[in-house]
């Protein structure tokens, strides 16, 4: 099932019945629907993932030879950028919860699902996973432009540690960037 929308959530579910009941979750009734993508099996949602335009994953940690946490893992390794979030059923909650302690953005149980809240959870992840990658590039920016500053900049936290030395702050202090860091 496909339909074409700004955002395209991936669904691996192997049960065609909760399939269903998902991808209506994100359709029905509600203004500027996330568009959904349904899979059955963990290669075939790799293999989408590949392509490209996925902005976020819900996986059934269920899945038959999905192997749990293992299979969240494989997620996570191929697409890091992409927020993951386990459904699963009361009797493996602490297979969701692992699968949240390794990086994935929520669990939910499928006795507890409903449409509004499904919904908030992924457009959440989705925003929260978008200002991420903001701040993450933000720092970024900002560590490149301090780096290339000619001028001495030596960063500290509230009780004083030295968390950024820049080149110049290296030559004027003699200490590495290393050596600073904790200080």
């Amino acid at each position: 099932m496909s339909v074409e929308a700004k955002e395209c959530v991936l669904l691996i579910e192997c049960k065609a019945v909760d399939a269903r009941l998902i991808a209506r979750a994100f359709t029905s009734g509600v203004p500027n629907p996330l568009a959904i993508e349904s899979v059955t099996k963990l290669p075939s949602a790799l293999e989408r993932i590949r392509k490209g335009g996925v902005r976020a994953v819900i996986v059934d940690i269920e899945l038959p030879h999905g192997q749990g946490v293992a299979a969240f893992e494989r997620l996570l390794c191929a697409a890091p950028h992409i927020p993951i979030l386990i459904l699963s059923g009361m009797e493996n909650e602490s297979v969701a919860k692992q699968a949240v302690e390794r990086g994935a953005q929520d669990y939910l149980l499928k006795s507890q699902l409903q449409e509004f809240r499904l919904r908030r959870i992924v457009r959440g992840m989705i925003e929260r996973k978008a200002a991420e990658e903001k701040a993450s590039l933000q720092q970024q920016c900002a560590e490149l432009t301090l780096s290339c500053t000619g001028d001495s900049v030596l960063i500290s936290d509230d009780a004083g540690r030295v968390t950024y030395l820049n080149a110049a702050a290296e030559q004027l202090t003699g200490w590495s960037q290393e050596e600073a860091l904790g200080r």
